[in-house]
């Protein structure tokens, strides 16, 4: 299901007017710590996209309006834990809509992939290849993410360098597979790809993707239900991402890729 009227590759075009390089911030998949616990009701994962020059006008202002707050944590900030403990309400909500602000008034795009855990258990059910192929939810949504990055990527002429920074998480091993087999394919087509993994202290732009993972992750919970406030700060225009969340068709559709090995995870 499409949450946004704009085309990823046209984003990726108004991205990128120059030829120094896009920057996608790979956010890890979360609804706790890292969204993968037992219990967690879907899982999501935000790749968000800019050139470098967008990212550090964004960063300066992020960074201005958090100010002491050395990482804003998107859940800390819901729940009024870690940082935020002690916080009063009032003041976490003015924070939180500059914070949302800063993202919907920069040239920052992306694509989020969200998928229903409880569907996707159940349509993998009875599949024996399926349960033995099938690989974490995480992966699904990451891999995903990727193809249709890369399907954007098709109409972008002017960019020759995708630099990917994934935030550290358990799934590291997973993820370099995955990026691996996106290199390859980029990298046939004469664009240089890197990716590295860092967290968010040390590369800001992923707080960014941190809070469009867990809205992103809320949203796919219901996605019938009323927008939350900062995912309409965030995307007020509906033009900052592409938003697939997998319903029971589309997770079937998945199970038989696993089942028939033509989504290697």
């Amino acid at each position: 299901m499409l949450d946004s009227v704009a085309v990823l590759g046209d984003l990726m075009a108004e991205a990128l007017l120059d030829r120094d390089g896009l920057v996608a911030s790979v956010e890890r998949v979360f609804i706790d710590e890292s969204g993968t616990h037992d219990g967690s009701p879907s899982t999501s994962v935000a790749i968000l996209f800019a050139r470098p020059i967008a990212w550090m006008a964004w960063e300066q202002r992020w960074n201005r309006i958090k100010g002491p707050l050395a990482v804003f944590h998107a859940k800390d900030a819901a729940n009024l834990r870690g940082t935020f403990k002690g916080w009063d309400r009032e003041l976490r909500d003015a924070l939180v809509v500059e914070l949302m602000a800063a993202i919907n008034e920069s040239p920052i795009y992306g694509v989020v992939a969200a998928i229903n855990r409880d569907e996707f258990s159940q349509a993998i059910s009875g599949d024996p290849n399926a349960e033995r192929l099938a690989g974490s939810e995480y992966q699904i949504c990451l891999q995903l993410g990727l193809e249709r990055l890369a399907s954007g990527l098709r109409s972008v002429e002017n960019m020759d360098r995708l630099a990917i920074f994934h935030e550290t998480n358990d799934f590291q091993g997973a993820a370099i597979k995955i990026f691996d087999r996106f290199r390859r394919g980029e990298e046939a087509l004469g664009r240089k790809v890197s990716y590295a993994f860092a967290g968010k202290n040390d590369a800001t732009p992923l707080q960014a993707a941190d809070v469009m993972a867990y809205e992103a992750n809320k949203r796919a919970r219901n996605f019938d239900a009323a927008e939350r406030r900062a995912w309409r700060a965030m995307n007020t225009e509906r033009n900052k991402v592409e938003f697939i969340s997998f319903g029971e068709r589309e997770v079937k559709a998945i199970s038989r890729r696993i089942s028939e090995g033509t989504m290697d995870l």
